[in-house]
């Protein structure tokens, strides 16, 4: 079995499987007439006019930005199950999926981040279990694929150790004169 040691490559690994799920869920509900449009329709509409969403070259933006928005949201279930443990995995990341539900498309859809227009509750609804899905297929993901030392606290959060960071004494431990040290030099 394959144990990825990076969170940022477990995270896009584990977000690109995500979203394969919540796709094949999208053209599911699209098929039985539950959904008018897609995540990528919607990704598309950030970026380019939403009459332009349904052209050949709207469908890749929205490929495309899908897909980046996918690994971003990766990453970020990767390190909070860092944080909180990978113990329900699944329960977890699906509630990562909700708060990104709700995030993209509730706050950031009314805000005017995509140019595509409001839709109905069907597809409201169905958007929801496309990202609960995305969300616990994502983690389930990352806990398999992912080394058990990055979500036991073995491996730390960063990579930058506070050891190397070169930090001047405050002037009182110094020695010097506290009223020469000061940012104004009074």
């Amino acid at each position: 079995m394959v144990n990825i040691k990076d969170r940022l490559i477990l995270g896009a690994v584990a977000g690109l499987g995500g979203n394969l799920a919540k796709l094949a869920i999208e053209r599911i509900a699209m098929k039985m007439n539950l959904a008018e449009l897609s995540g990528p329709e919607r990704a598309a509409g950030m970026l380019v006019a939403g009459h332009k969403t349904a052209t050949t070259e709207g469908k890749i933006v929205g490929c495309i930005t899908d897909s980046i928005i996918s690994v971003v949201l990766g990453t970020a279930t990767v390190y909070a199950l860092s944080v909180a443990g990978k113990d329900k995995a699944v329960i977890k990341g699906a509630l990562i999926g909700k708060v990104a539900w709700t995030g993209l498309y509730g706050m950031l859809a009314t805000m005017g981040a995509t140019k595509v227009g409001p839709v109905g509750p069907k597809t409201v609804l169905s958007e929801l279990v496309a990202h609960t899905t995305y969300g616990a297929t994502t983690a389930y993901i990352a806990t398999k694929f992912g080394d058990p030392s990055l979500f036991s606290g073995q491996v730390p959060l960063s990579k930058s150790p506070q050891n190397n960071v070169n930090q001047a004494a405050p002037a009182h431990e110094s020695g010097k004169d506290d009223n020469k040290n000061n940012a104004c030099g009074l």
